[in-house]
């Protein structure tokens, strides 16, 4: 086993191992359920600022009596709703386990929204006297401030020692790799990685099956059982006993390859069985309705936007000679051929200088092979550098979405050679436009090899939402600032 040194807590010294690890855990949600509450208070007192700005000096007129009887109302109902907040929250799993953070945001917004609607109908049916503008920034502000007073709490507990989460995976292969990868890739919900156990060594050390006397050995507050289906077959019981000693644990099924967020899960009632109906989101007319709708929106305001950083740019490429933008030839939805449009960044006779260069040079021919990038690329003018460094030279491909040939979210565009090299997975890709941006690029972009493009490829098409796009999207903008993996 491969482990690093955990910190225990104080309070896991004195206690039983279960009844501390719970303790524990109460401590931590109650944390995080004090902070939501106080940023919805955080969030009242921000909102009141532009109200009271616009209703004084745009308005002209004096804001609404804080001590008036409708006042007093607001107050009273902006609790309630805040209430029901928490309360929906609850229910989709906050306050008693991590969320991933987009899982996490997700969810606020969304009940940030229900909360905004009710409260408004609210105000609305009892004709209370209230500045309506305050009403929409509280819930949009909330939105805002709740996912950082967590990310607060979180800090100040674990500065105390009280946040991080020593886990250990029980598991070998394929699915132990892939569950540690994942919870490594999420630093936000704490988890520290003690390490790897096979179940067939871990099994030879517990003796009478006392997994409490394993936690404590390995100082470990969580199990998470990444196990293959012939590990489950080969001890049914394990399950049975950690439920029986109350022990927190979690298990990663072997779902490898399956549309994870695609599934209807059902129960039986009476009987140990989950039936889980896989669906694929984007073979739904609506769900491809709606996800062209939001590209084709969000693709005419940034070209109105950004219509001034193209005529600079069109300005400083023109100084070199040459057209301002450059269009090669792509493989879009359903095998369909399409000029992918970008700035240019090369010089005129591009094509001779790199045949040349891969003749001379067996380094740079299995560089080119492996990505058909070039990291340090002689064709490539000053301004290209540039363009390419901050991504801005796939600006032009706003037009591609325009006409319909491309998505702002989805795999990267690939020419034909390149087509063999996604396997199995071309179904997949042959099923969207691609994007100007996706999963793979917000994952490391050219730094990670063409495999992880293939299966980040994959994945964001098994698993499509519309809030997986706005979520790329959103981290798509500090990974172009950073300039991370990019040339």
């Amino acid at each position: 086993m491969t482990s690093r040194e955990a910190t225990v807590h104080p309070m896991l010294k004195t206690l039983g191992y279960p009844v501390q690890l719970a303790r524990l855990r109460r401590m931590r949600h109650v944390a995080l359920l004090t902070s939501d509450l106080a940023m919805l208070l955080v969030a009242f007192g921000l909102a009141a600022l532009p109200s009271l700005a616009v209703n004084e000096w745009i308005l002209k007129r004096p804001f609404l009596d804080v001590f008036g009887e409708d006042t007093a109302l607001r107050l009273i109902q902006f609790g309630g709703f805040g209430i029901g907040l928490v309360l929906w929250l609850l229910t989709r799993g906050h306050y008693r386990q991590r969320l991933p953070f987009w899982t996490e945001v997700k969810h606020i917004v969304l009940g940030c929204i229900l909360m905004l609607l009710c409260d408004g109908f609210l105000m609305f049916a009892l004709k209370v006297d209230f500045s309506r503008l305050w009403l929409v920034l509280t819930w949009m502000v909330s939105a805002a401030v709740l996912p950082l007073g967590r990310r607060v709490v979180a800090a100040l507990l674990d500065a105390c020692g009280c946040w991080r989460i020593p886990v250990l995976i029980v598991g070998s292969g394929e699915e132990a790799d892939d569950a540690s990868y994942a919870l490594r890739s999420e630093p936000s919900l704490g988890y520290d990685i003690l390490g790897t156990v096979p179940l067939s060594a871990l099994l030879d050390t517990v003796t009478g099956r006392s997994w409490a006397a394993l936690y404590e050995t390995h100082k470990a507050q969580l199990v998470v059982l990444a196990l293959s289906s012939a590990e489950c077959v080969e001890d049914s019981d394990l399950i049975t006993d950690l439920v029986c000693e109350g022990l927190p644990f979690a298990i990663v099924p072997p779902l490898r390859g399956l549309p994870v967020l695609g599934f209807d899960r059902f129960y039986f009632f009476s009987h140990d069985i989950m039936m889980m109906m896989a669906r694929n989101n984007l073979a739904q007319p609506m769900s491809r309705a709606l996800k062209f709708c939001f590209d084709f929106v969000v693709a005419v305001l940034l070209m109105v936007l950004l219509l001034p950083l193209f005529a600079v740019f069109a300005a400083l490429i023109v100084k070199d000679g040459g057209p301002v933008l450059y269009g090669h030839r792509r493989i879009g939805c359903n095998g369909r051929p399409f000029t992918c449009l970008k700035f240019r960044t090369m010089v005129g006779d591009s094509d001779r200088i790199l045949r040349e260069l891969l003749e001379r040079d067996p380094a740079v021919l299995a560089e080119w092979r492996s990505t058909f990038k070039l990291k340090n690329d002689p064709r490539v003018t000053r301004i290209g550098r540039f363009l390419r460094a901050s991504s801005l030279d796939e600006l032009p491909q706003l037009l591609n979405i325009l006409r319909g040939e491309m998505s702002l979210v989805g795999p990267r565009p690939v020419t034909a050679d390149e087509l063999h090299k996604y396997g199995r997975d071309l179904a997949f890709y042959l099923q969207v436009r691609p994007g100007m941006t996706g999963l793979w690029q917000v994952s490391g972009r050219n730094d990670s090899s063409y495999d992880q493009r293939v299966r980040s490829d994959a994945w964001y098409v098994r698993n499509w939402s519309l809030w997986h796009d706005i979520a790329i999207l959103a981290k798509t903008v500090p990974v172009v600032l950073r300039r991370v993996g990019a040339y």
